[in-house]
């Protein structure tokens, strides 16, 4: 029985499959096999292989309209990586178990959750306990047990299958018991070193009796020495004895010693050997040198770290929908090496083959003004070429130069732009947690609200009256990041506006209540349309519940990323106006992306009063090749329109 079957189901069963997805089939049935756990060895392979897999960036890329390719951040399947489900809550958390799984028994396996569009929104690990490929009539279903031992089948689309060992279509081979013998030897050594410590360094001893002593008494004697004079904790206690008994004990020599070390050491060896990872990875480094530590590192990459990442893009791209593929960013691993990342750094972008802003975002560091240009440097050039020198603005004639001038006068006020976008940028993760919250609350009272009301209109009308109710819960939350916003771009816009006159604080306190409670409205707003188009048209009780719980899955993934990046944009030309007029400026003007739309090119530079319309309900515009924006309404900022990226400027434009 598919996935896609599982939500479709009668509320009962519905309720019972949920159980089994997000409890049964996150759970782990191990056993008694984590038993080779005990080795050190094992362990320390095992952790810093997961550890390793867990902590490398994995990246959805994808390829624009242009077939450029780039890092897709937004879509569901990266999102799932970032939040794989309800009950694991990170990535590190969900791949480091994945892994675990990889090396310990051979093969991962998560059940990936699909929405209509067929991208994966949830992933949930499987122990390989309970999983059991089959083939019927040449299909490939995974059946899984949950804790009930009810049985469940899904195919190829529903399984995230990564296999370390395939033999086979159905086979595979599970590492830990082909490891068996090596570790029975391990633990031979050890319980031999427990045993030698727990009787005090002894292997053990000899006493010399009377030969005449009876067996009752040698039996009372050998009580007497095993209770009160072995092991550690009786260690260097005085023993006193009748001159007719002679004590003596039996220790390890030298050649027995050296042969224990021998075969931790073989073991040692051998368990990395079976996870291909140099002995330096499992703490060994009896051959590690400075000179050859590098090159250690070097192999540890190509010949352990390299297939893995092959293995597992390979299986993460069945997840993938379109043009999408997956791939681990093995860079990562230059990040403990400061001189050799700094080597790289350099050579990439004295070569022109990176940009200053790429390596700050590999960094973690915020993206610097004119930092997106490729340089190269000058003094490469074909032979026999001489570059011109250019002249400078003031040599150029009037018009020249007065068009080079405007030109400085763009670059500086889309500087100014992009500091507002900064400002607002800072604030997404705090609006998208809110946005969040009250998206959840919209689902919890539908959910609530469908069991007893399955009329579409009637449960249409409780859920507008509820998101009435509702925006208010939130409208401190989102007053308090608007406060926020405007403290820190006061001094943006009176440095760009030339002035240091005090501000209105009451004008600019009630625009932020006044936005807050507009905006949370505005949410309800268009989660009442999401809903009304859902149920259109729907009558029967189990479409009704299965509308409800699809749009629920929906908002959830999409709307708090797509709502909190439409909101940095209008917020920030919002505030921005605001703050112009609280400061007295009189005129402002817009200030086109660079790559703004034909539309937006038209009105780059259009200069209005502060409290005017730049659009005027009814004034459309046209490219010229056909297409019309209708404007309907007045607008006093931008964006005009849907990926409207454009701003507007202190004053008149030029």
């Amino acid at each position: 029985m598919g996935l896609f079957s599982i939500f479709r189901r009668n509320k009962t069963e519905l309720q019972e499959s949920k159980n089994f997805i997000f409890y049964g089939a996150s759970g782990f049935s191990l056993g008694g096999g984590l038993k080779a756990l005990e080795n050190s060895t094992v362990w320390i392979c095992i952790m810093n292989l997961c550890k390793a897999q867990a902590s490398t960036p994995l990246h959805v890329y994808d390829y624009n309209k242009n077939n450029e390719k780039y890092i897709d951040k937004d879509c569901a399947l990266a999102k799932s990586f970032k939040h794989p489900n309800d009950l694991i809550n990170t990535s590190y958390e969900w791949r480091f178990i994945m892994a675990f799984n990889f090396e310990f028994y051979g093969i991962a396996y998560a059940l990936a959750v699909r929405n209509r569009l067929g991208e994966v929104i949830s992933l949930h690990p499987l122990s390989p306990n309970v999983v059991e490929p089959k083939i019927t009539n040449g299909v490939m279903k995974y059946k899984v047990t949950d804790k009930d031992n009810k049985e469940h089948f899904f195919t190829n689309n529903e399984m995230l299958v990564i296999k370390h060992y395939p033999i086979g279509i159905n086979n595979y081979i599970n590492p830990i018991n082909y490891a068996t013998k090596d570790l029975e030897v391990a633990n031979n050594a050890r319980e031999l070193q427990n045993n030698y410590y727990r009787n005090g360094a002894n292997v053990g001893s000899i006493v010399y009796v009377p030969s005449n002593m009876s067996d009752e008494n040698k039996k009372t004697l050998h009580t007497i020495f095993k209770d009160k004079y072995s092991g550690s904790s009786n260690a260097f206690k005085t023993m006193v004895l009748d001159d007719s008994i002679k004590f003596e004990t039996i220790k390890l020599n030298e050649k027995d010693t050296e042969k224990l070390k021998q075969a931790q050491n073989w073991t040692l060896q051998e368990v990395c050997r079976r996870f291909g990872v140099p002995p330096f990875f499992a703490g060994d480094l009896t051959k590690a040198t400075y000179a050859n530590s590098e090159q250690q590192n070097k192999n540890l990459i190509d010949f352990t770290l390299q297939p893995r990442a092959v293995i597992w893009e390979e299986s993460l791209n069945n997840l993938c929908i379109g043009k999408q593929f997956c791939k681990l960013d093995l860079r990562g691993y230059l990040r403990g090496d400061h001189a050799t990342r700094a080597g790289y750094y350099q050579s990439m972008v004295t070569n022109g083959l990176m940009t200053p802003n790429e390596i700050r975002a590999l960094e973690d560091l915020p993206p610097m003004p004119n930092g997106d240009d490729l340089m190269f440097p000058l003094n490469f050039a074909k032979l026999g070429y001489e570059p011109q020198q250019q002249p400078s603005v003031w040599d150029l004639p009037t018009e020249e130069s007065k068009k080079v001038k405007e030109n400085v006068k763009k670059l500086e006020e889309r500087e100014y732009i992009s500091e507002v976008v900064k400002v607002t940028q800072s604030h997404k993760k705090k609006i998208e947690s809110i946005i969040k919250k009250q998206v959840k609350s919209e689902i919890q009272f539908l959910k609530d609200s469908v069991i007893d009301n399955k009329a579409p209109d009637n449960l249409l009308k409780m859920f507008r009256d509820f998101t009435k109710e509702n925006c208010k819960n939130f409208e401190d939350d989102y007053l308090k990041v608007y406060q926020s916003i405007l403290n820190r771009l006061l001094p943006i816009v009176k440095k760009q506006a030339g002035v240091d006159t005090a501000e209105d604080s009451k004008a600019l306190e009630d625009f932020a209540l006044k936005y807050a409670k507009s905006f949370a409205l505005r949410h309800g707003k268009y989660r009442n349309g999401d809903l009304n188009k859902a149920l259109k048209n729907l009558d029967d009780n189990e479409d009704i519940e299965n509308a409800v719980n699809d749009l629920g899955n929906d908002w959830l993934v999409n709307v708090p990323a797509n709502e909190s990046n439409e909101e940095i944009q209008r917020s920030g030309n919002a505030f921005n106006l605001a703050i112009m007029g609280a400061i007295g400026l009189t005129y402002m003007h817009v200030v086109a992306h660079a790559n703004a739309c034909d539309f937006c090119q038209q009105i780059d530079g259009k200069t209005v009063e502060v409290n005017g319309s730049i659009l005027v309900k009814g004034s459309d515009l046209a490219d010229g090749k056909g297409s019309v924006l209708k404007i309907n309404k007045n607008y006093k900022h931008p964006p005009f329109h849907r990926g409207c990226t454009c701003g507007i400027a202190p004053g008149k434009g030029a």
